[in-house]
């Protein structure tokens, strides 16, 4: 099993950047469908099988608006290994905006807004998911990067102290 995810990961990282962008793409649809599902077993209190809170259409719709905004405000444009702290800001952001731009939608065209706390609950969900998702991927990525070269630099400290003894720690 090991070596398979590790194949899978060599894959990914070679893969050319519109693969890869498609299989984030995946991977966020599959996110929004999974916060969908959730909002909808929390709420109805069955099973997953009933779409009373957000229905079928609803979730489509969700995920082509959330699907299209995050294409369009930059969300694949960054390397995956390299995501920075502040990418949290970012995607909260973007969920933000895709739930309102539902929102707006839903009102033009007169259809009903159940309770906002469903859609914030949408929106805490996602972007808690979403976020993990990358980061967790930016870990897996340097972990197999640091497996796949398994360089050990060698280094000498001489004459630095306690600033040496600071340096060999965290190194």
């Amino acid at each position: 099993l090991f070596r398979i995810i590790i194949k899978f990961f060599e894959n990914f990282d070679n893969l050319e950047k519109k693969y890869r962008r498609l299989l984030l793409i995946l991977l966020d649809t599959i996110i929004l469908i999974c916060s969908a599902l959730f909002i909808n077993f929390i709420f109805s209190g069955s099973s997953l099988e009933n779409f009373k809170i957000l229905g079928f259409k609803s979730i489509m719709s969700l995920i082509f608006i959330g699907i299209f905004i995050y294409i369009f405000s930059g969300q694949y444009n960054s390397i995956t290994k390299y995501i920075r702290p502040t990418l949290i800001y970012k995607i909260a952001f973007r969920n933000f905006i895709f739930i309102l731009t539902y929102l707006i939608i839903r009102k033009i065209f007169g259809l009903n807004i159940s309770y906002l706390r469903i859609y914030f609950l949408y929106w805490f969900i996602s972007t808690s998911i979403v976020i993990i998702s990358r980061f967790t991927i930016k870990e897996i990525l340097i972990f197999y990067d640091n497996f796949k070269t398994k360089k050990i630099i060698k280094v000498a400290i001489y004459g630095a102290g306690s600033a040496g003894a600071q340096l060999a720690s965290s190194l």
